[in-house]
């Protein structure tokens, strides 16, 4: 009877560790799109494609990033895309923004991958990739978006 009673404790704690495990990650990806979601609604929002040019003249200055990068920055309707930034060629990027929910603090994210270098990476689909991509590089810059929310364009003009 003893090891029945044994077993059962086994596969308590195996079933018990399991659901621990598994909800660790799922609350670390929906915290981190709560605290970005959090900042973003807080952040004026981007209405036109002048008004994006200038915020990311504007943060591209603060940011310090090098004039030597050409940025193009663009504004969707296509609710179907995500607000991302990606390298076009050597020292030319891109920062697409989708309409209903460009913001500011987007624009900092964006140009943030730009300044760190997550661009310029090789995209491949690798587990050492994405374990980079979500525990790096979008904590730093969801950190950066939120301690830069009170630095906005939109406050100097």
């Amino acid at each position: 009877m003893k090891s029945k009673d044994s077993d059962l404790e086994i596969a308590y704690k195996c079933l018990k560790y399991s659901i621990i495990y598994s909800l660790v990650p799922v609350c670390y990806i929906f915290g981190l799109a709560f605290f970005g979601n959090f900042v973003e609604r807080n952040s004026p929002q981007i209405t036109n494609q002048t008004q994006l040019e200038e915020i990311v003249k504007f943060e591209r200055k603060r940011m310090q990033i090098p004039q030597s990068y050409k940025i193009v920055s663009v504004l969707t309707n296509n609710e179907a895309c995500v607000s991302s930034s990606k390298r076009i060629t050597n020292n030319s990027y891109e920062i697409l923004l989708v309409k209903p929910r460009a913001r500011e603090s987007t624009v900092q994210h964006e140009l943030r991958h730009i300044k760190e270098g997550d661009c310029d990476r090789t995209i491949d689909k690798s587990l050492t990739s994405g374990i980079r991509y979500l525990f790096w590089e979008e904590p730093r810059n969801i950190y950066y978006q939120f301690k830069d929310r009170n630095v906005r364009y939109s406050d100097g003009k």
